[in-house]
């Protein structure tokens, strides 16, 4: 049975949020991002092309949703 698990960046560094990744079992990452970077330059691990790239060394597919993204309308209350 498929599982999923919700992660965001603040909070981890790089090596904390890769691990939880792979202590998870996650072989799928789905993107929902509308904008696939990050602000700050202790979260540029999180930047697109930097992600996927880390998740393919992780064996790990990266897929980018941008349509679950919530709207601009809901982020703006």
């Amino acid at each position: 049975m498929a599982e999923i698990v919700t992660i965001g960046v603040y909070g981890y560094d790089e090596e904390s949020f890769f691990a939880a990744l792979v202590a998870a079992q996650v072989d799928t990452f789905c993107d929902i991002r509308r904008r696939r970077g990050v602000r700050g330059s202790e979260y540029a691990f999180a930047n697109s092309q930097r992600l996927q790239a880390r998740l393919v060394d992780l064996g790990i597919r990266y897929v980018h949703r941008g349509d679950l993204a919530p709207s601009l309308a809901l982020r703006a209350t």
